[in-house]
C-alpha cells in the first residue's frame, strides 16, 4: 500500500475508533511491514498531532475526539494547519479538498 493511502487510512480509522494499533492495522490493511505504519505515526501524525496523539504499547488514540472534531468546525488555524498536512501527504487530494472549501 502506498504511504499516501496508508496515512489516509490511519487518519479515518483514528477518527472512528477509540485506539488504533499498529499490529492490528498491518493485517486490515495487508502491510507486510508493521514497521511501516509505526514510523508514519512517529515521523508523521505525531509532529502533526502533537500532545493529541498518544501511545500505550503498540496503539494509539487521540485525546478527546469530541474537542477535535471541534477544532476543525470552529478554529480555522487548525483547518489550515490540517490543510498543509494533507499538502505535504497528497497534493491531488489537497487540491480538491482547496477547490470545495473556494467555492
Amino acid at each position: 500500500m502506498k504511504k499516501t493511502t496508508r496515512i489516509l487510512y490511519i487518519l479515518e480509522q483514528l477518527s472512528t475508533q477509540d485506539r488504533v494499533c499498529v499490529k492490528e492495522l498491518a493485517l486490515s490493511m495487508g502491510e507486510k511491514n508493521p514497521r511501516n505504519i509505526q514510523n508514519d505515526f512517529k515521523d508523521i501524525l505525531k509532529p502533526h498531532f502533537g500532545d493529541r496523539l498518544n501511545k500505550v504499547g503498540d496503539c494509539y488514540f487521540l485525546l478527546k475526539r469530541e474537542q477535535f472534531y471541534d477544532l476543525f468546525q470552529h478554529n480555522h488555524k487548525t483547518s489550515k494547519e490540517f490543510l498543509r498536512f494533507l499538502s505535504i501527504v497528497d497534493v491531488k487530494l489537497y487540491n480538491q479538498i482547496k477547490g470545495l472549501l473556494s467555492r
